[in-house]
């Protein structure tokens, strides 16, 4: 992670927009491991909401998965993460075409005041990439 903060902050002047502690059973059913601790920055460019870079790093995990590095994160991982309107049908499609999903489309952060949750899943595409989608949730309005 170090590294990586050099790189992309200290020479290329991406900024820390997030950098927060990961644990809990959904985000080690997202990365594809059992007891999973980890820790997430995303840094962005401006005030570029999209584009972002997300760093991770898993501290402790305990390994559940059955076809290995398929099945889950490693060390070295780039993950294109992108955002879907339709996360539940891009998923069957995934499954489908035989790519290996690491989990199905489950809700990370649970946010207050939400109509319905963020969801997102990974899975594997050509060459072992990995692709986190996200479908954004929608937030209750005041009226």
């Amino acid at each position: 992670m170090d590294s990586a903060l050099q790189l992309f902050r200290d020479v290329l002047g991406l900024s820390v927009r997030l950098d927060l502690p990961l644990s809990g059973e959904a985000v080690s059913s997202l990365l594809g491991y059992g007891d999973t601790t980890a820790r997430i920055v995303i840094l962005q460019s401006r005030d570029l909401e999209i584009a972002n870079v997300a760093l991770l790093q898993i501290s402790a995990a305990t390994s559940v998965a059955s076809d290995g590095a398929a099945s889950k994160l490693v060390t070295g991982d780039v993950a294109i993460v992108m955002e879907t309107n339709n996360i539940d049908a891009v998923h069957a499609k995934v499954i489908e075409l035989g790519y290996t999903a690491l989990t199905p489309p489950i809700v990370i952060f649970e946010r207050p005041n939400m109509v319905t949750q963020d969801r997102e899943f990974i899975f594997r595409g050509p060459e072992g990439i990995a692709v986190n989608l996200i479908q954004r949730g929608i937030a209750a309005t005041d009226e």
